[in-house]
């Protein structure tokens, strides 16, 4: 039967087919077979072999599917919005994503991989349109646009702090009403499914990583980029009991200074990390809390690390810089001509290891 004719069946007809083939033994086989016969049977198909969508809101086969989406819409966990050309009415664009949505009660990971990102962004915040098992929101443009959009981005996260576990801050400014660290606490701490958090930074700030660490006590991945300063000003038994209770398994921090003190807490009481990146450009000795030649930061790193499956630690102390890599012997080399400040072995420079 040519394609266009079993395009034309009632989609019940279809979809029992579909049922029919998942449930013979060979479903993987026969949903691999159905990805090859017409975009709608793709679509159809990728629902059955792993509930994860990717779509184009200008394929002429979405608005066939958008008819009759209901009848396996809850189905889908995942859906990718891919960059395409604009309908000829871009609100056509936010109107389709939001149709298509309306009809996936059980999506918990949008991706959108699109341009001009701050109309979709306005479409899901003010559109008829209720996620109410969204995990993720992922939008790489969002870094790169402008503090409108980065904001609206964040209210929308906001709007489903509920069921949020993953976020990005791309700059502290885009938080509603921040003025300092308190309201950085103050916003993730809305979050209490928060499992993986992404913070970058201004050059000029700093933050105490303890306090923020207490109001988020199930992440799991935790990033900080391009900060001034990090430190960890609470240092009582209560305040190192929190950090030893985390599940934090992947650390990644790039800053341009941080005391001993704090990166000896931080390396030592973070004990579940199996994955860590520390890019620091100056370790700065704090006595008289602290008295560390290199010899013995050095052992005391190495004590810290054992037993981390990846590990990359870069970071410039009393003249030197000092590599420490899971897969290659430590580096020490003397800082170069160009001084501390502008050293070409600053952090951005460094190999990462993911």
């Amino acid at each position: 039967m040519p394609c266009n004719y079993i395009n034309k069946l009632p989609f019940e007809i279809l979809q029992q087919i579909f049922e029919n083939l998942s449930t013979k033994g060979f479903e993987r086989q026969n949903m691999k077979t159905c990805l090859h016969v017409c975009k709608l049977w793709q679509f159809m198909a990728q629902g059955f072999l792993n509930q994860e969508y990717s779509i184009n809101l200008a394929e002429d086969s979405l608005k066939r599917l958008l008819e009759d989406v209901p009848y396996f819409g809850y189905k889908i966990r995942s859906i990718t919005v891919n960059r395409t050309a604009d309908l000829p009415d871009r609100e056509s664009n936010y109107h389709t994503l939001v149709k298509t949505l309306t009809k996936c009660p059980n999506l918990v990971f949008l991706d959108l991989k699109v341009d001009e990102i701050y109309g979709y962004l306005h479409a899901l915040m003010y559109g008829e349109v209720k996620l109410k098992n969204i995990q993720i929101f992922d939008a790489d443009n969002v870094r790169f646009s402008s503090l409108s959009t980065r904001q609206l981005y964040l209210q929308l996260n906001l709007e489903y702090h509920k069921t949020i576990t993953s976020i990005s801050i791309n700059r502290l400014i885009d938080i509603p009403g921040y003025t300092n660290n308190n309201d950085l606490t103050s916003f993730v701490k809305q979050f209490p499914k928060l499992t993986s958090l992404k913070i970058t930074g201004p050059s000029a700030s700093s933050i105490d990583i303890n306090q923020l660490l207490k109001s988020v006590p199930r992440l799991q991945e935790f990033t900080l980029l391009f900060f001034n300063a990090i430190n960890v000003n609470s240092l009582d038994e209560e305040a190192l009991n929190n950090l030893e209770d985390l599940d934090i398994t992947k650390l990644r921090i790039e800053v341009a200074e941080i005391d001993v003190k704090s990166l000896r807490y931080i390396v030592s009481r973070l004990r579940k990390v199996d994955n860590l990146h520390l890019d620091i450009g100056r370790l700065i000795q704090d006595v008289p809390v602290i008295e560390y030649g290199m010899a013995q930061l050095v052992n005391y790193l190495d004590v810290c690390i054992t037993g981390i499956a990846a590990f990359h630690i870069a970071f410039h102390y009393q003249g030197f810089n000092f590599f420490m890599q899971h897969n290659m012997e430590l580096r020490i080399e003397p800082v170069s001509e160009y001084g501390p400040e502008d050293d070409p072995l600053e952090p951005n420079h460094l190999i990462e290891v993911r």
